[in-house]
């Protein structure tokens, strides 16, 4: 069986085998930063996108009901404050027991003497 001295070998499956040497220390700690910029960055850009637009969708889902502002505050902080799980509450919300969609601010209404006629 021939040997082959450790300067002769590929640098990772050395340093798979034997980590404790001072070289694979270094390369084990570079690795890992690539390793954290290559996966980790994306992940937590396409995460905070998933956040962003679930709570985006929320809010314009909370404003048109006819809550009182306080509760619409109240979910719409929710919705933010608690990455995903908030909206996902208040979609679950929405399918139990759904908020009256309030009339448009520009709708007309008779007054009560017009109403009595």
């Amino acid at each position: 069986m021939t040997t082959v001295p450790i300067l002769a070998e590929a640098g990772l499956s050395e340093c798979a085998r034997m980590p404790e040497v001072p070289m694979c220390k270094e390369l084990n700690d570079e690795m890992f930063l690539v390793f954290l910029l290559i996966i980790g960055l994306p992940a937590l850009l396409i995460a905070m996108a998933v956040w962003i637009l679930s709570a985006r969708s929320a809010t314009a889902s909370i404003r048109p009901t006819a809550m009182s502002p306080r509760r619409k505050r109240a979910w719409s902080r929710a919705s933010w404050m608690v990455p995903v799980l908030g909206p996902i509450v208040w979609g679950i919300r929405q399918v139990v027991a759904p908020a009256p969609l309030a009339p448009p601010p520009d709708a007309w209404s008779p007054s009560p003497r017009e109403r009595v006629r």
